[in-house]
This record gives C-alpha cells, structure tokens and sequence, in this order.
C-alpha cells in the first residue's frame, strides 16, 4: 500500500538531506578520478615528466576531496548547532 500524500510531504525534508550527504561520497571519488586522468593524459603527452603529473593532478584530486568533505562537515555541524540553539530554553 502506498503512504499516503501527506505522509510524503513530511519525509521528503529528510531524504532530501539525506541526498546531500551521500552525494559526498560520489563527489570525492570523481575529484580524485578526474585528477588522475587528467596528470595520466598528460603524462601521456609530455613524456618526459612520467609520473609526476599523474601524481601532482591526484594529490590536487585529494585536496579537493578533503575540501568537498570539510564544507559537508561544517554544514552538518552547523545545522546540529542550530538545532541545539532552537531547543534550548531561555
């Protein structure tokens, strides 16, 4: 049976959040793949600097993982501060 109309309207606040946060995952590993082949295409074309662009374009990869990691984290956590804010008494 399906929920109903109004059941899906409260849910779908939390499946949308739940979205964001496991894109995260996606994000990092296309940020490193992409790093990758771009230093291994380039590798390619200038011979003589294999594999040092391979490895410069996957560590740019990586930092930019970790920086697509810190900006969901600081997210989350801000959001668990305003709910702590909101719930407080004054």
């Amino acid at each position: 049976m399906p929920p109903e109309p109004n059941d899906r309207r409260r849910w779908k606040p939390q499946y949308t959040e739940l979205l964001n946060y496991s894109s995260v995952g996606i994000e990092m590993g296309a940020a490193v793949g992409i790093g990758v082949l771009i230093g291994w295409l380039l590798d390619r074309h200038f011979v003589s600097t294999s594999p040092w662009l391979t490895m410069l374009f996957m560590a740019l990869g990586i930092a930019a993982a970790g920086r697509a990691f810190y900006r969901t984290a600081k997210e989350l956590r801000d959001k668990q501060r305003q709910g702590e804010d909101e719930k407080r008494p004054e």
